[in-house]
């Protein structure tokens, strides 16, 4: 029997609100008016990038899919590396199940998928990182498929800044539309993050934001019409998503120079690292708290005394604190630490070992900006899921749903089921 192919387009911190502004637009409102949506799709804890689309595409939360963080843990590191490589994950995802079933996969800047043998067309979402000497061409070499290395790449490359947008979007869609005119795979999975970097940058909404999404709109367009010239539109499902909220930012709590001064880490004479006892690990509105030895007694008293004071110190900016088990036992979430910090709605963390404990938000990094996420789930905006073609309904509104639900509603699109999954297939919105 034959199946109609799938497209998923994940918009980076998309809105269920953002309907209202992108409504309009001539590429979502199409879908807007002919599709589905749910009102709020429930994010997961944190409400970090990496973990979130770990969770669209594997149905797991972070105890289980081994995702916990946008990046891994490099105490004193101001560029760690991401939980970029497909061998960082500990569950199967859409695209491995698709492969088993026989259908032709792709994905463009998806996270977490680097190097994946189970995709057949894959740009990877890394970056190279000048500073430790690495080449970009190398570096994408050794994430992507052969089919996006052997002309695409080399096409297209000049389009690259880092991971800076909206470059890396461009060159990401410039890829995807490559490939689907040619190959037009059963199952693509697009990520898109200028959405995102614009609300770190300036806020919540106004017109970089606004300015943000019609790009996305058109880049989106750009995608249709690639599979109306492989004669593939009128067989296309189509979802647009988001993946988490926001928050406005209006201070960082810098907890690691209250460490320092508690003598918890040693730093050089120039300012570096060069032991901890215990350290932050700032995933934006909320932080990981990681002891070196976890059986130290000492150093843990030291460190509870500490953390439970903050909690209690309001114009710190911490709202609660949660050990190794409640982080598990409430929110499916365990990794490489051993308390969470979630801040207020106003505070995010910073990673700075000296200077001021209490700083402003500078952008310099997005767990710095104005806006950012990694605060518990049932906090702020949550994502859009908006869904059109052949096998969707059109005019339904759901009121909630999850992000583990989309995983298992793909695998129903492509005609299998999605095992062990922690969401349900949304069958409301399917013919």
């Amino acid at each position: 029997m034959k199946r109609n192919k799938l497209l998923v387009v994940s918009i980076d911190s998309l809105f269920y609100k953002d309907t209202e502004y992108i409504k309009d637009m001539p590429n979502f409102g199409k879908i807007l008016k002919n599709g589905s949506y749910v009102k709020g799709m429930r994010a997961i804890y944190p409400t970090l990038t990496y973990p979130c689309h770990v969770a669209i595409m594997c149905s797991k939360y972070a105890a289980e899919s081994g995702v916990y963080h946008n990046e891994k843990f490099e105490p004193g590191n101001s560029t760690p590396e991401w939980f970029w490589w497909y061998s960082d994950l500990k569950c199967k995802t859409i695209l491995d199940y698709a492969k088993e079933c026989g259908y032709t996969t792709a994905a463009f800047n998806w996270p977490v998928l680097c190097d994946s043998k189970n995709i057949d067309h894959l740009q990877g979402e890394i970056w190279a990182r000048p500073e430790f000497g690495e080449n970009q061409e190398e570096i994408y070499r050794s994430a992507c498929s052969d089919s996006i290395m052997d002309g695409i790449y080399q096409r297209y490359q000049h389009e690259l800044r880092g991971n800076t947008t909206p470059y890396f979007d461009e060159f990401t869609v410039l890829c995807a539309t490559d490939v689907i005119r040619k190959y037009t795979p059963d199952i693509t999975l697009v990520h898109f993050s200028l959405l995102d970097h614009a609300r770190h940058a300036s806020g919540l909404y106004g017109y970089a934001v606004t300015t943000a999404m019609a790009e996305c709109d058109a880049r989106f367009g750009r995608l249709l019409y690639a599979y109306q010239d492989a004669d593939a539109l009128e067989d296309l499902n189509i979802i647009v998503l988001g993946d988490h909220g926001h928050l406005p930012v209006k201070q960082l709590f810098n907890p690691n120079v209250l460490f320092r001064e508690a003598g918890l880490i040693d730093v050089s004479e120039n300012g570096k690292i060069t032991d901890y006892r215990a350290y932050c690990h700032s995933s934006a509105l909320s932080c990981m708290v990681v002891l070196k030895d976890p059986d130290d007694k000492n150093t843990r008293e030291k460190v509870e005394a500490l953390l439970n004071g903050w909690v209690i110190d309001h114009s710190i900016g911490v709202e609660a604190c949660y050990n190794k088990q409640q982080a598990l036992e409430l929110y499916n979430l365990k990794g490489d630490f051993d308390y969470i910090l979630e801040g207020c709605n106003d505070t995010a963390f910073g990673n700075e070992l000296a200077g001021n404990v209490i700083t402003s938000a500078d952008n310099r990094d997005y767990k710095y900006s104005v806006a950012s996420h990694g605060h518990l789930p049932d906090k702020g905006d949550d994502p859009a899921f908006i869904a059109c073609g052949p096998d969707i309904k059109q005019g339904v509104v759901l009121e909630r749903g999850s992000l583990m639900d989309e995983a298992p509603t793909f695998a129903r699109l492509l005609g299998f089921d999605f095992p062990d999954a922690n969401g349900r297939v949304l069958e409301e919105l399917l013919r």
